[in-house]
C-alpha cells in the first residue's frame, strides 16, 4: 500500500496530506492559492521522505554540494544561502534546506541533555527489541539491533553520535552558528557520558559473571563431598 521503499516514511507523508484535506486541520486553503498549496504539499512530503536514514548519505552530500556554492574563501555568506538564479533554484534551495532541518530534528534526540538522551535511546530500542521478537517467533533472521540479548545499547551511541547525527549539525553550523555551543557541545559530552556508561555496564557485567562463577564452583564443591 505504500510501496517497497520508505515505508514508514510514505505511511506518514499519506496521513499528513490525508489531515491536511480534512476539513478540521486545513490551514492552508483558506490562506494560499491552488498552486501555492500543491507546492507546500510537496515540500512537506519530500521533507518527510528525506528523514529516511537511507537518504542520509545523499541528502549530506546534495547539501554540501549547495552549500559550497555561497562558500568564498572557505566561509558560508549566509546572505546567499538561496539561490535566486530562476524559480527552479530558489524552490531548490528551499526544498533542500527543509529536507536538512527535518532530518536533523529527526535525530537530535542524541544532543539533548543525557537523560533525555538515554530515555529516548531506550524507547527506540524497545521498538526495535520488539520487532526483534516477532521476528524470532515467526523464526525469521532477527534483524540488526533488534535481538535483546545480544544488542549493547550503550556501546553503540559513540559511534551513532561521532559518525552519524553530529556530522549533519556540522554543516547545519555552517548556516546557524549556535549550534556549536548548544547542539555540537552536548553532543561531545552525551559521548563522553554514554562511554563511562558502557564502562560501567560491562564491569557490572564481568561481576555477574565472577559472582556465577564462584557460586558454580561452591555448588561443584559440595557435590563433589
Amino acid at each position: 500500500m505504500y510501496g517497497e521503499e520508505q515505508i514508514q516514511e510514505n505511511l506518514h507523508a499519506a496521513h499528513t496530506l490525508k489531515l491536511l484535506q480534512s476539513n478540521e486541520f486545513d490551514f492552508l486553503s483558506s490562506h494560499f492559492s491552488g498552486n501555492e498549496v500543491n507546492l507546500i504539499k510537496k515540500r512537506i512530503v519530500e521533507t518527510i521522505l528525506n528523514t529516511d536514514m537511507a537518504m542520509m548519505k545523499k541528502l549530506r552530500e546534495d547539501f554540501q554540494t549547495h552549500l559550497n556554492k555561497f562558500s568564498k574563501e572557505g566561509k558560508l555568506q549566509l546572505g546567499s544561502i538561496i539561490d535566486n538564479t530562476n524559480e527552479q533554484t530558489v524552490e531548490y534551495s528551499k526544498q533542500i534546506v527543509s529536507n536538512v532541518v527535518m532530518h536533523s530534528c529527526d535525530i537530535s534526540t542524541s544532543l539533548r541533555g543525557f537523560e533525555t538522551s538515554v530515555k529516548w535511546a531506550d524507547l527506540l530500542f524497545e521498538e526495535f527489541f520488539n520487532q526483534g521478537d516477532c521476528e524470532k517467533a515467526h523464526s525469521l533472521e532477527i534483524s540488526m539491533m533488534c535481538d535483546r540479548t545480544t544488542t549493547e545499547i550503550s556501546c553503540g551511541q559513540e559511534g551513532f553520535i561521532k559518525f552519524v547525527v553530529l556530522p549533519i549539525f556540522y554543516q547545519m553550523n555552517e548556516i546557524c552558528p549556535e549550534i556549536e555551543q548548544e547542539q555540537i557541545a552536548q553532543g561531545n559530552r552525551n559521548i563522553d557520558s554514554w562511554k563511562n556508561k558502557a564502562k560501567y555496564e560491562q564491569s557490572q557485567v564481568l561481576r555477574d559473571e565472577i559472582v556465577e562463577q564462584a557460586e558454580t564452583s561452591k555448588e561443584e564443591e559440595k557435590n563433589g563431598q
